[in-house]
Parts: structure tokens; sequence; C-alpha cells
């Protein structure tokens, strides 16, 4: 399934951070690498729900999984 660019590079550096510090980054820690908002990663990691992309574990903090890409 197809990601915009800006998608595209929120989950990229979901997988990144996540394989250079062993757990899944923050919304604030995502934003603070590419430069946006934690309202523009927000969206993003919505978008990426909804195409079954990234799945959220609700009940933990940090709770995103990338399930496909």
């Amino acid at each position: 399934m197809r990601v915009t660019p800006g998608q595209y590079r929120v989950l990229s550096t979901i997988q990144e951070l996540s394989e250079e510090q062993g757990y899944v980054p923050s919304y604030p820690q995502i934003a603070a690498v590419l430069g946006v908002s934690t309202q523009a990663v927000h969206k993003h990691v919505e978008a990426l729900v909804e195409r079954g992309i990234v799945r959220k574990v609700y009940g933990m903090s940090n709770s995103l999984e990338v399930i496909s890409q």
C-alpha cells in the first residue's frame, strides 16, 4: 500500500530509532528528529494505523509496532 512522503519519513524514523534505542520512540522524539510538530507525527501515525502498516498497543507508552511496509 502506498504511503505519502511524510508518512514514509515517520515510518522510517520509527524503525531507525527503535533499532538504535531498543524501544519505540515517543512522538516528541520522532518530531525532533524530523523537525516537525508532534501533531504532524500523530497525523502520520494515525494514517499508517488506518493503512495497516503500524499498530498501536493500547495500555503501554510508546506503543507502536510496525507490522507491514
